[in-house]
Order: structure tokens, then sequence, then C-alpha cells
């Protein structure tokens, strides 16, 4: 994770404390879709590679907006890939990206779950103070 993660993390709102979670959740549920979409493509014997760039390309921008470094830095790669329509250089791309995704995904995962419990011991903390 990289500096717009931080950004992200410390711009919580108050008002809306689950929303650096939902953001996150949104990521991995977007990318997800997104990756099941270029590997189905791509166990098509005629598929034209090019079709799927933009894809790629979906996928390097939603990891530099969250800031997830490393599977916005494989992009290129499978950006590349599409774009030459070097089926093998696509197929290596793909799996890096992939790789690259589930080990940002169980690195937040962690996280995600420390800030539900800060998020549930403050609304318990709230519930109590404003019953006193």
């Amino acid at each position: 994770m990289n500096d717009q993660f931080h950004r992200i993390h410390s711009q919580r709102r108050t008002e809306e404390p689950d929303c650096v979670v939902k953001l996150i959740e949104a990521y991995f549920e977007d990318v997800e879709a997104i990756l099941s979409d270029l590997s189905s493509h791509a166990d098509e014997s005629n598929v034209g590679l090019t079709k799927l760039s933009a894809l790629a390309r979906e996928i390097e921008d939603k990891s530099k907006s969250i800031g997830a470094e490393h599977v916005k830095l494989a992009c290129p790669g499978l950006i590349q890939a599409c774009d030459e329509n070097h089926k093998r250089k696509f197929d290596r791309s793909l799996m890096w990206v992939k790789s690259e995704f589930s080990s940002t995904k169980t690195k937040l995962e962690p996280y995600i779950r420390m800030e539900r419990r800060i998020i549930r011991y403050m609304e318990s903390k709230a519930e109590s103070s404003s019953s006193s």
C-alpha cells in the first residue's frame, strides 16, 4: 500500500466511520469481477486481446485510486500484452496481476477486521454514554 492508501485512511469521516472499509470492499469486488472476466475471455480460443485492454486499465485505475501499489505496478505488462495481442504474455501477466491482488487482499483483510472492531467499540461507547 502506498501514500494514497494512507491518505484515504487518514481522511475517515466521523459521520461515516466505515467509509474506508466500504471503499476497500468495493475495490475487492470490482477487481475480482474484472479478473474473472479477463480469465474467462482468456480461455476463449479466438479472443482478440486488444479488446481486453480497457479491463486491464480499469484494474490499474482502481488500484491506483486505493493505493494498491503492487497491483498497479503489475498492470502495465497486462495492458501491453492486450495491446500487442500476445497470448502467452497475457497469460503470464494476468497470473502476476492475480497474484499481486491476492497478496494485497490478504494483507488488507486484517485491516478491515480491525477497523470493524474499532467501529463496533466506538458505537458501543457512544450508546453507553448516551444512555447514561
